[in-house]
């Protein structure tokens, strides 16, 4: 499949196909195509991609969902080299998508604030 030039990283092979077949749910759908994008635009460009192909995006984190969601049969974005914490301002946290919940608490602690 001939991706737009992005910056992320892209895997086409069968083995991570595979793997990312899979999340906690138990559920099995192979995607077409695994991308690791690397900021905002990248996300973007396969947007507009899949978007003028009819190919379904899934969003993917950790992969530790229960229901499922985290797989998809078609373009897999996998969030894990975006992780950015932008800011935190009256008790509000703006992050990237990658960002797990128990290291935001690490970085907000370091911050000498909490989540709830």
């Amino acid at each position: 499949m001939n991706v737009p030039d992005i910056k992320g990283t892209v895997y086409e092979d069968a083995a991570t196909l595979e793997r990312y077949s899979r999340d906690m749910s138990g559920y099995h759908l192979k995607p077409q195509l695994v991308v690791l994008p690397a900021n905002e635009e990248n996300v973007l460009n396969l947007l507009e991609f899949a978007q003028a192909r009819a190919i379904p995006i899934t969003p993917r984190g950790a992969g530790s969902n229960l229901s499922g969601s985290a797989v998809g049969k078609g373009l897999l974005l996998h969030f894990r080299n975006m992780t950015e914490l932008r800011g935190a301002k009256d008790s509000m946290a703006s992050v990237q998508p990658g960002v797990v919940y128990r290291d935001l608490n690490e970085r907000m602690a370091a911050k000498r604030l909490t989540l709830r």
